[in-house]
Formats: structure tokens, C-alpha cells, sequence
């Protein structure tokens, strides 16, 4: 029975386990692991001293007193906020120190979805990695951006929280999946502002494909170790599929 066409990017995930397995590149996975395995700590830290700045700030701010209940009432909702930006900040953080790791990934699928043709000179590479840490930073601040946002949606009691949750989800998925597809995009010719165009007009296939990276990243270590290079074979081999039946690029 053939999946959903929209349920094909989450699928293209268990093609990526086959591929880096066929392809013997599982010890790829020694350089995300080494990123996450050093920032966990950093991201501890920072989560514990975002959230007691913030809190001390905001206690100064409305004279709260640190056993009254209005302090006690906001905690949560100020450390929910800080590890919402800590986790994008540290995404994206790991994304960039993978860049060039994720980028041989993405030329290795490339050339072999759609053959020699589509290998890239090392000119290009260099062109397509700094690209690629181009549209990471510019994720970052749509990220960043949508985010606070969703803070002000998320403050409606129980709708509004929930509401901000999926709306979260969703973005953060597309912003990932855009980055994964890029390569793609970039070999037909397309610039980022193309890129971006032709990604809305396949949204839910992009948020198919994103989605499983960013709720793998929501584990510390395992999911930040295997969510990059899973995130970008997975993406590249959707991308490369639609590109094939023309869906894609071809499309105005």
C-alpha cells in the first residue's frame, strides 16, 4: 500500500539509516556526537543561568518577592521560554559545526539520486557549504523571530498554549526541512529566495520532513548526535525524489 504523499519525507528517514549503512558512513556520526557530547554541559549552564537572569530581571522589574506567588506562577513559564530559545540557539549552533560534514552528505545523495552529472567541483562545494551557513544563521532568525511570536499566543490559557505548540512545531520543521532540500535547489539552479518559494508551495511535504529531525533533536546527545546527518540524507533524498518526477523545480 503506498504512503501519503505527504508522509514520504518522515519515510525517506528510515531510506537515510539504509543509505549511511550501505554507504558505510555510520562513523560520520563521531563528529555530531563530539559537538553534542561538548555543548551538552554548555547548554545546561545556560539554560540554569538564562532562566535565573531572567527571573531575577523580571522580579526587579514588578517587585515580586522570590517566596511570593506571582514568582512562583512565572518560573515555569520563564524556563519553558528559555530552553524554547536554548534549543534553537544550540540547533542551530550544532547545525553550523556540522556544516561541512553535512555537506559532503549532501553531494554523496545528490550524485547518487541523479547521477555523475550532479557531483559538484570543489569550487562549488566551498560555494554550496558557505551557502549552507548562510541559510543556517537565516533559519536562526526566522526561528528566533516566529518564536517570540508564539510566545505572545502561547500566553492565551490552554488554546492559545496549544496553538503555539503545533504553529511551533510546524515552522521549525519547514526552516529545517528548506535547509535539507536547498542542495537540491541549488544544483537546478534556484537561488535562496527561489528556494524559499518553491519550498511554501510543497509545505507539507516539508514539514514531513523536518519534523522527525526536530523532534529527534528534542533528545539531548543521542537525538543532537543523529538528528543532523539523518536530517540531511533524509531531506536530500526527498528533494532528489520529487525532482525526479518534476515536482520540485519545475513548477512556477
Amino acid at each position: 500500500m503506498p504512503l501519503p504523499d505527504h508522509l514520504h519525507g518522515t519515510w525517506a528517514y528510515v531510506e537515510a539509516h539504509q543509505w549511511l549503512w550501505r554507504t558505510n558512513r555510520m562513523k560520520w556520526l563521531l563528529w555530531p556526537f563530539f559537538c553534542s557530547l561538548c555543548l551538552l554541559p554548555v547548554y545546561g549552564y545556560g539554560v540554569f543561568w538564562g532562566t535565573d537572569a531572567l527571573a531575577t530581571q523580571l522580579t526587579t522589574w514588578f517587585g515580586w518577592q522570590t517566596d511570593g506567588v506571582g514568582y512562583w506562577v512565572m518560573l515555569p513559564f520563564i524556563l519553558v521560554i528559555v530552553l524554547l530559545f536554548g534549543y534553537i540557539l544550540m540547533k542551530n549552533i550544532i547545525m553550523l559545526l556540522c556544516t561541512p560534514l553535512n555537506a559532503l552528505l549532501a553531494d554523496a545523495v545528490i550524485t547518487d539520486q541523479l547521477g555523475e552529472g550532479s557531483q559538484q567541483s570543489l569550487a562549488e562545494f566551498w560555494g554550496s557549504m558557505w551557502r549552507a551557513i548562510g541559510m543556517t544563521v537565516l533559519a536562526l532568525v526566522l526561528g528566533l523571530i516566529s518564536t517570540v511570536g508564539l510566545l505572545f499566543l502561547g500566553s492565551i490559557p490552554v488554546v492559545g498554549t496549544l496553538a503555539a505548540l503545533v504553529l511551533g512545531l510546524m515552522i521549525q520543521s519547514f526552516l529545517a526541512a528548506w535547509g535539507f532540500f536547498d542542495p537540491v535547489y541549488e544544483r537546478a539552479g534556484l537561488g535562496v529566495w527561489r528556494s524559499f518559494t518553491h519550498s511554501v508551495r510543497l509545505t507539507p511535504r516539508l514539514i514531513s520532513s523536518g519534523l522527525p529531525f526536530v523532534l529527534l533533536f528534542q533528545i539531548p546527545l543521542i537525538g543532537w548526535t543523529l538528528a543532523p546527518s539523518y536530517g540531511t540524507v533524509a531531506g536530500a533524498i526527498a528533494a532528489c525524489r520529487l525532482q525526479q518526477q518534476g515536482r520540485l523545480t519545475d513548477a512556477p
